[in-house]
């Protein structure tokens, strides 16, 4: 559970880190820019909400440091399809990490049920709901993104 724990952690902190870089590059779009403060805000509360139990688990949150919120790993290319630069990619980044931290979220809650965690499912619930929100609205930003690219 220690490691599903920290590994949510992690990929939290990427997630927040990566929406704040997209509000704040892109914060000429105010809507924009005002939604992914407000993800990762609520990004920030699932992390502090996690912290009691990471320490009950011997696991020191503080070392679920924060990422420049860069997501590495799969590039597009890699997939098979090229994304243009600017806010088109900087959404499939961030689309990148999310689905990271959902899985995160699923393994924790896997190893919660294990361990009859009842008040940690909870949180998990709590917290793959608010990533799952999220990666909704990110979703439709993006079709109208990659819309808006074809149109011009």
């Amino acid at each position: 559970m220690a490691t599903a724990l920290e590994r949510v952690g992690e990929t939290e902190w990427r997630w927040s880190a990566e929406l704040e870089r997209i509000g704040d590059r892109h914060g000429a779009d105010l809507d924009l820019g005002e939604t992914c403060r407000t993800y990762a805000l609520q990004s920030d509360a699932r992390i502090s909400a996690l912290a009691p139990w990471a320490e009950r688990l011997g696991n020191d949150p503080k070392s679920w440091t924060r990422s420049e919120g860069r997501a590495d790993g799969l590039a597009a290319s890699a997939v098979g399809f090229s994304i243009p630069s600017g806010l088109p990619r900087d959404l499939w980044d961030a689309y990148r990490v999310g689905r990271e931290c959902e899985i995160g979220w699923a393994l924790l809650g896997r190893a919660a049920e294990a361990g009859r965690e009842r008040q940690l499912l909870d949180l998990v619930a709590a917290g793959r709901d608010g990533v799952g929100r999220a990666m909704e609205w990110l979703t439709e930003r993006i079709d109208e993104e990659l819309q808006r690219q074809l149109v011009s």
